[in-house]
């Protein structure tokens, strides 16, 4: 694992680094905020990237926390391989965030992660658990609600096929109708632009392996866990359902649940001043608590 650092031409706002990964992907990092402080890894859903926590990124949380964010393999800039298993459950998701943490030497994180970052999260919990954290945010995450989510109804189904289709037109149109479906209220015409170009970038195949992976149960994870949680979930969100969110809170010994009525899925977004608050302050507790524990 090794991290390799560009300059910053046009004087980009972050540090830009390369990290590769132990089955030799090349993972596309931007490194944001004070590199002294304790580091929030944040961690983007499907068909999205690095782009996404920009209202995060570019925020002073800075001034307090190291904020990294990564593109997954097959997403952004990060290398997207055409084999089904390099995106299946298991220890390669693990591999990749742990890939970036020493890379960049950040210490025991808080990953933060949105949607299906939620089952990354999982891979990572089930190879590693939660020693090497300081603490986890699990924002909007459907796979929280597994498996007790309902059945894909047969709209759901038609939309999945759409964003999996090897015709571009055809998945750029679905694309834009699932991004749209991301917030309560519309997103700016130039937000909706870039959101539906970064999720271009995912070539088809890449869609496909990720919505063809069986649902990833976390259940017995979350009971488990020793750090502390923070579960955020838009009130309005359409796209994973609440209930896994409320149903967490339930389950992990030590958590705190914000529910942010009036968002949508892409919480963290449209109530992003109230995040990036609440994640302020658990982010301060959680890395105090290691640093009084020594761990």
């Amino acid at each position: 694992m090794r991290a390799s650092s560009a300059a910053s031409p046009g004087g980009l706002p972050y540090r830009a680094r390369t990290v590769t990964t132990p089955d030799r992907l090349s993972i596309s990092v931007q490194d944001w905020g004070n590199p002294d402080k304790p580091a929030i890894l944040f961690i983007h859903g499907f068909m999205s990237g690095s782009i996404c926590w920009m209202r995060q990124l570019n925020s002073r949380l800075g001034e307090q926390f190291r904020l990294v964010a990564y593109d997954w393999r097959g997403h952004g800039a990060s290398d997207k391989p055409n084999d089904p298993q390099m995106y299946a459950h298991g220890a390669r998701w693990a591999d990749e965030i742990d890939a970036v943490i020493a890379a960049l030497g950040l210490g025991k994180p808080i990953l933060a992660g949105w949607s299906m970052a939620g089952e990354i999260i999982g891979d990572y919990l089930q190879a590693r658990g939660d020693a090497g954290l300081a603490g986890i945010n699990f924002v909007d995450c459907g796979a929280l609600s597994f498996p007790m989510q309902a059945e894909s109804s047969e709209e759901r189904t038609r939309a999945a096929a759409a964003m999996t289709s090897m015709d571009t037109l055809t998945s750029i149109a679905a694309t834009a109708g699932f991004i749209r479906m991301c917030t309560a209220n519309p997103l700016s015409p130039d937000d909706l632009a870039n959101w539906v170009a970064v999720a271009n970038m995912v070539p088809w195949y890449v869609r496909r392996a990720m919505t063809t992976r069986p649902q990833h149960d976390l259940q017995p994870l979350l009971r488990g866990l020793k750090r502390p949680v923070m579960v955020t979930h838009g009130g309005k969100d359409a796209v994973a359902p609440i209930e896994g969110s409320r149903r967490a809170a339930r389950l992990v010994p030590d958590v705190r649940l914000s529910i942010y009525e009036d968002a949508g899925h892409a919480s963290f977004w449209e109530a992003a001043a109230r995040y990036n608050e609440d994640l302020a302050r658990f982010a301060s507790d959680a890395f105090s608590r290691v640093n009084r524990a020594g761990a």
